[in-house]
C-alpha cells in the first residue's frame, strides 16, 4: 500500500493538496553542496543518454546497411556469367550445317530431335549445378554470425541505457537522504564511492532478463534505504526516551533534596528502582516530534515516487529495445526470405528459357528450316539476336527509281530529255529550218503512236495544230530555235521575275571565279534556281515502292543539259545566254526588256503607264503574280536610279541576235544580220542626238518609235503557250462529238 493510499482531508499525505511540506532550515553547507551535485547528476544523465542514443542509431544503420549489402551481394552472385551460350552456339552451327535436301527426311528429323534432347539435358544439368552452388552461398551469408554479434551489441546499448537510469536513481536517493538528514540536524553520511551495477547478462540472454535485473537492483536500493532509515528512526526514538527519563529523574531528586533541607530530615537511603512516572511533554517537544514524523513521511513518499518513475523509464527502454530487436529480426527474416525466393525464381526462369529454346528449335526441325538468327541463352533470358544472322540471306531488291507520272498534256522530264536528244542529234547548234522541224516532229508523233513517249494530246495533234505551233515559234522566220520550243514545251514551270534573274546572274558570276562566262555542271547544281526543290516527301516504308519524284530538281538538271555546250569535256554552260532564254515572257516588249536587263546586269525602266506588262500563264496563281509585281515594280519607283542605265549598240545587238549564233561563233540569222540592225540602231541613236559609241539612257531610248517597234517585233523572246494550242483542239473535238447525231 502506497503512502498516499490513506489520503483524505483528515489524514493528508505528501503530494496531496492539503499537505504542508516541511521547511526546516538547513545548515548552509548542505545547499552549497547538493545544488551543484544535482546539476552535475542531470548533465551526466543527459550526456550519457545522448551518447547511448547515438550508438543505437549507428548500430541500427550498420545492421540495415549490412542487410542491404548481403542482398546486393547475393543478387550479384546469382547474376554471375554462365557457360550455356558456349554450348548453344556450336549446336546451332551443327544444326544449320545439315544439307537442305535432308531436312525433310524423317530420320534426319529424329536425329535432330535427339540432339536437341541431349542439349536440353546438358543445359538442365548446368542449372542444377548452379543451384547447388547458390544454396551454400546463401547459407554462408545467413550463418556468418555477424547479425548475432551486432544484435548483442544493440542489446548491450539498451542495457547501458538502463544502467544510466539506475545510476541517476541512486544519485537521487543520495541527494534525498542528505537533504532530509540535514533537517534532522544529523551528521551527513558519506556518498558511496561505487554504484550498483546491473548484472550484464551474456548476449544470448533476453532483454527481459536485463529488465528484471534492473528492477531487482532498484528494489534492493530502495529496501536498503528504507531499512537504514528505520534503524535511524528507532535510534532517534530510543535516544529521545532516554533523554526524557534522565531529565525526569533529575527533576524529582532536586525536589526531594529541597524538601529535606526544609524539614532537616536526615537523608534516606536511595531505594531500589521503581516505575518511572509519566512525564508530560512540553509543547516544543511535541512540535519537534511532529516535524520529525512529517520529515520521515516526506522522505518515504519521495523514495516511492522516484522508484515508480525509474521503473516507468526502464519499462519504456525495455519496450523500445524489444521493438527494435523484433524489427531487425523481421528485416533479417525478410532479407533471407527474399534471397530464397530469388534463388527459386532464377532457377525456374533458367529452366523456362531452356524449354522455350527447345520449343523454337523443334518448330524449325519440323518445318525443315534453318535457324537464321543467332540463338542467345544468357542467364535467365532466351531470345533471337535480330542484329546477327548466322545464315546468309538474300539482299532485298533495290528500290525502283523514282518515276514522274504524266499529267494530261504536260511533258515529263524524261520525255523532254528524249526530245532533246533527237533534236540535238539533228541540229546541235539549236537552229533548224522550220520545215525540217515540222517533218521531224510529225515523224516523232507518228512513230510514237500508241506508246507513252509523248502525252496523248501530243500524239493526237493534227497538222493544223502543228503548223500553228511552229508559226508561233518562228513568226514567219525560216529558222526555228528548238531550245525555245523545249522551254515552251516544259511549261508549266515558274516564270522567274526580273529580280530573280539578276540574283541568279550574281550567283553565277560568284561561282565563275575566273570570269570566263562559263560554269560546269557541279558549280551549276550548287546554285539554287528561283524555284526551290519541292519539300521533302516521306519515303515509302515499302521498299518495293519508288521514291517520290522531285519535278523541280530534275527540271533544274534538264536546263543545264538543254543550254550547255556539250562540245567541251566536261560540258560548260554560258550562263548569260541561259538567263536570256529564261527571260522569255508572253509579252514581246517585256521579254526584250528582261533580256536586255540580264545582259546589262541591271534593272531597266520602261516609261509606260504600267511599269511592267503582266500576262497570266497557265499554272501561275494570283499570289505568285502579286509577288512578282511587287518585285518588278520596286526598281521602277525612281527615274534617277538604275532606270537611267546607259545602253550601248553592242548590248542591243547581243539581245537581238543571241539566238542565231552557232557553235563557231558566226551569225546565222541571215546574211548581214548584225550589219542591218547596226545601221538601224545607229539611225536611232542619231535621231536621239547621240553618237554610235555613246550609252543612251534606256528611258530616252525607249521613247524612240523605231526602238519601240524593234522591241515589239522581237518575238523570238516570246514564250509559246503550247498547252493552249492543244486545249483548243481538244475543245473543238469535244464540241464536234457533242453535235453529232
Amino acid at each position: 500500500m502506497s503512502v498516499c493510499s490513506l489520503t483524505s482531508e483528515d489524514f493528508p499525505c505528501p503530494g496531496s493538496v492539503n499537505w504542508v511540506y516541511v521547511d526546516e532550515p538547513l545548515p548552509p553547507e548542505i545547499p552549497e553542496y547538493l545544488c551543484p551535485y544535482w546539476e552535475t547528476v542531470c548533465d551526466a544523465y543527459v550526456s550519457n543518454v545522448k551518447t547511448v542514443m547515438q550508438d543505437l542509431r549507428q548500430e541500427r544503420i550498420l545492421i540495415i546497411q549490412h542487410l542491404f549489402n548481403i542482398r546486393e551481394e547475393y543478387t550479384h552472385y546469382l547474376g554471375r556469367p554462365d557457360l550455356k551460350q558456349e554450348f548453344v552456339s556450336p549446336w546451332q552451327k551443327d544444326y544449320n550445317s545439315v544439307p537442305d535436301d535432308m531436312r525433310d527426311n524423317d530420320d534426319t528429323k529424329a536425329e535432330l530431335h535427339q540432339r536437341l534432347d541431349d542439349l536440353r539435358e546438358h543445359l538442365w544439368d548446368m542449372c542444377d549445378k548452379r543451384k547447388e552452388q547458390d544454396e551454400p552461398e546463401r547459407a554462408a551469408l545467413m550463418g556468418d554470425g555477424w547479425l548475432e554479434d551486432h544484435t548483442a551489441v544493440l542489446i548491450k546499448h539498451y542495457s547501458t541505457l538502463m544502467q544510466v537510469e539506475v545510476d541517476r536513481f541512486q544519485d537521487t536517493l543520495c541527494i534525498l537522504r542528505d537533504y532530509y538528514l540535514g533537517m534532522y540536524r544529523e551528521v551527513l553520511l558519506e556518498l558511496p564511492s561505487d554504484f550498483t551495477c546491473i548484472t550484464n547478462p551474456p548476449s544470448e540472454k533476453r532483454i527481459s532478463d536485463i529488465y528484471q535485473a534492473a528492477l531487482r537492483t532498484i528494489d534492493n536500493l530502495v529496501l536498503g534505504e528504507v531499512s537504514e532509515e528505520n534503524q535511524r528512526q528507532q535510534e532517534r526514538e530510543r535516544m529521545e526516551k532516554a533523554s526524557c527519563a534522565s531529565a525526569t529523574r533529575a527533576t524529582a531528586d532536586q525536589k526531594k533534596r529541597k524538601l529535606l533541607r526544609k524539614k532537616k530530615i536526615p537523608p534516606i537511603p536511595t531505594p531500589g528502582p521503581s516505575p518511572q512516572p509519566v512525564v508530560e511533554e512540553s509543547p516544543e517537544e511535541i512540535l519537534k516530534r511532529e516535524v520529525k514524523t512529517k520529515i520521515h513521511k516526506e522522505y518515504a513518499a519521495a523514495l516511492n515516487h522516484e522508484e515508480r518513475a525509474v521503473q516507468v523509464r526502464i519499462e519504456l527502454v525495455r519496450g523500445c529495445a524489444l521493438m527494435m530487436v523484433r524489427s531487425l529480426q523481421s528485416r533479417t527474416e525478410q532479407a533471407f526470405g527474399s534471397m530464397e525466393k530469388w534463388l527459386a525464381a532464377r532457377y525456374y526462369a533458367e529452366m523456362n528459357s531452356i524449354d522455350r529454346l527447345a520449343e523454337l528449335v523443334r518448330h524449325h526441325i519440323q518445318s525443315g528450316s534453318k535457324l537464321q538468327n543467332e540463338l542467345v541463352l544468357e542467364h535467365i533470358d532466351f531470345y533471337l539476336n535480330g542484329d546477327l544472322r548466322v545464315v546468309a540471306s538474300l539482299p532485298p531488291p533495290p528500290r525502283p527509281a523514282a518515276l514522274e507520272r504524266p499529267t494530261h498534256s504536260s511533258l515529263t522530264v524524261a520525255q523532254l530529255e528524249s526530245l532533246y536528244q533527237q533534236l540535238y542529234n539533228m541540229a546541235p547548234s539549236g537552229l533548224m529550218p522550220s520545215a525540217e522541224f515540222y517533218h521531224m516532229l510529225l515523224d516523232i508523233i507518228s512513230l510514237n503512236m500508241g506508246s507513252n513517249s509523248l502525252p496523248e494530246p501530243w500524239i493526237s495533234m493534227s497538222e493544223t495544230q502543228l503548223m500553228e505551233m511552229i508559226f508561233l515559234l518562228t513568226q514567219d522566220r525560216e529558222q526555228l530555235d528548238w531550245r525555245q520550243f523545249l522551254l515552251s514545251a516544259a511549261l508549266p514551270w515558274p516564270i522567274p521575275s526580273l529580280t530573280q534573274l539578276l540574283v541568279m546572274l550574281r550567283q553565277f558570276k560568284t561561282a565563275d571565279t575566273n570570269n570566263t562566262g562559263y560554269i560546269n555542271k557541279e558549280q551549276y547544281l550548287q546554285i539554287e534556281l528561283w524555284s526551290p526543290s519541292e519539300t521533302v516527301q516521306a519515303v515509302p516504308e515499302d521498299p518495293s515502292e519508288p521514291l517520290p519524284y522531285d519535278h523541280q530538281a530534275n527540271l533544274h538538271k534538264f536546263f543545264f543539259q538543254l543550254f550547255a555546250d556539250h562540245s567541251f569535256s566536261p560540258p560548260r554552260l554560258d550562263y548569260v545566254t541561259m538567263l536570256q532564254y529564261l527571260a522569255a515572257h508572253p509579252d514581246p516588249t517585256q521579254s526584250f526588256i528582261r533580256a536586255l536587263s540580264v545582259v546589262l546586269g541591271q534593272h531597266l525602266k520602261h516609261p509606260s503607264t504600267s511599269c511592267l506588262v503582266k500576262a497570266k500563264l497557265e499554272g501561275k496563281d494570283e499570289e505568285e503574280e502579286e509577288e512578282e509585281e511587287e518585285e518588278e515594280e520596286a526598281p521602277c519607283g525612281s527615274s534617277s536610279l538604275l532606270g537611267e542605265q546607259g545602253v550601248s549598240i553592242p548590248a542591243l545587238l547581243t539581245v537581238i541576235c543571241h539566238k542565231y549564233t552557232d557553235t563557231t561563233g558566226h551569225n546565222r540569222f541571215h546574211p548581214g544580220c548584225q550589219k542591218k540592225h547596226t545601221e538601224e540602231l545607229v539611225c536611232i541613236f542619231k535621231q536621239l542626238g547621240y553618237r554610235p559609241e555613246d550609252h543612251v539612257p534606256f528611258s530616252v531610248l525607249s521613247q524612240s518609235p523605231l526602238a519601240q517597234n524593234l522591241m515589239e517585233g522581237s518575238a523570238h523572246y516570246q514564250l509559246v503557250d503550247i498547252q493552249r494550242v492543244l486545249q483548243v483542239r481538244q475543245d473543238e473535238g469535244e464540241l464536234e462529238s457533242s453535235t453529232d447525231p
